[in-house]
């Protein structure tokens, strides 16, 4: 009689540290402009006030945020010069600590901070989502506006979204298109599914000779949905039998 072991399968985590420079500027870059996106707490503070990110300098190393409201809270960080950054856009939670440079913009109206040396990421979600090992090829398709084609190796997959690597891309290839209208994904039993696809995360590879992008379908089709399901199934079906002795 056989024994098995705990049958609770242990997913790759969705809370990640960023430490590279232009991953961070990438995470970034979409929030610039948006309105009250921040929230600007000191340190040993629970008390936090709302802002907006008005520059990221990646060139000069600092960020241009929009002067809080409160003149309490106005105080307390000319004083202390340290401040926390939290920002939730697409569903992202981003969170780093730096400090304060100086005031600049029309009558001070702005903080110039440090640009930060790492961020705390974390992706919600919705739908659960499942890691595809190295050992598993899926090949991913993207058709830009150009007529290009890229095509990566499926890492994550839900029924909302999935992450995609490219080993010889460069992250430049997606940073002037946010969205994709032409994409394809050809699971192992042959099924396919064409979909729209928004780019919502890059992190360039350390190598600079690829990246990994994350984002979210649009609207899928229930047959869309049901195949991708099939797809998460077998998956954990096959990660079961893994847990036999």
């Amino acid at each position: 009689m056989s024994n098995r072991a705990s049958t609770k399968i242990h997913y790759k985590t969705q809370y990640e540290v960023v430490g590279n420079e232009l991953n961070i500027f990438n995470l970034l870059k979409p929030v610039v402009g948006i309105r009250n996106s921040l929230k600007v707490s000191t340190s040993n503070s629970d008390e936090s006030y709302t802002s907006e990110f008005v520059e990221i300098n990646l060139d000069r190393k600092h960020i241009v945020i929009r002067k809080i409201g409160s003149r309490l809270g106005h105080e307390k960080l000319l004083k202390q010069k340290s401040l926390n950054i939290c920002c939730l856009y697409n569903g992202s939670d981003i969170n780093f600590s730096t400090s304060l440079i100086g005031l600049t913009g029309i009558n001070n109206g702005e903080y110039i901070i440090k640009f930060p040396k790492k961020l705390e990421y974390l992706q919600r979600r919705n739908a659960h989502r499942v890691h595809i090992s190295l050992a598993t090829s899926i090949s991913a398709c993207f058709i830009n506006s150009n007529g290009e084609q890229f095509e990566g190796q499926l890492r994550d997959i839900s029924t909302e979204g999935m992450r995609v690597q490219f080993s010889r891309i460069p992250v430049k290839e997606f940073e002037n298109q946010s969205s994709f209208s032409d994409c394809k994904i050809v699971f192992p039993d042959n099924d396919d599914i064409r979909f729209e696809f928004n780019v919502c995360h890059l992190q360039q590879h350390s190598t600079k000779k690829g990246c990994t992008i994350g984002g979210n379908f649009q609207e899928l089709e229930i047959y869309q949905k049901r195949t991708i399901e099939k797809f998460i199934a077998a998956l954990e079906r096959k990660a079961l039998r893994s847990f036999r002795i």
